[in-house]
């Protein structure tokens, strides 16, 4: 952006930088990751042990596929505590 002056001045300003743009793009960034988790700690809410061990073990027998869905529906802790939350929830 640049501005004219008397005398034929050219001076060059910044362009203005529109707010908020990096928070949007954050939040765009995260929504993927905190949907899984939310899906994940629902399932794991649903499901008793013996029933997750039992898919986690049919998936590991699916290929490489399977093996990388039962990788990612492992619990841990933050789905665990999520999905005590959620258990709560429905009862």
């Amino acid at each position: 952006m640049s501005r004219v002056h008397e005398g034929d001045l050219v001076v060059l300003a910044p362009l203005p930088r529109e707010r908020g743009v990096g928070l949007v793009l954050l939040t765009l960034a995260m929504f993927p990751i905190f949907a899984a988790l939310g899906a994940k700690s629902l399932l794991l809410a649903r499901l008793d042990p013996t029933a997750l061990a039992e898919m986690l073990a049919r998936l590991e027998g699916m290929g490489a596929m399977g093996r990388a869905l039962a990788w990612l529906l492992q619990p841990e802790a933050a789905s665990m505590a999520l999905s005590q939350a959620l258990a709560g929830a429905f009862g």
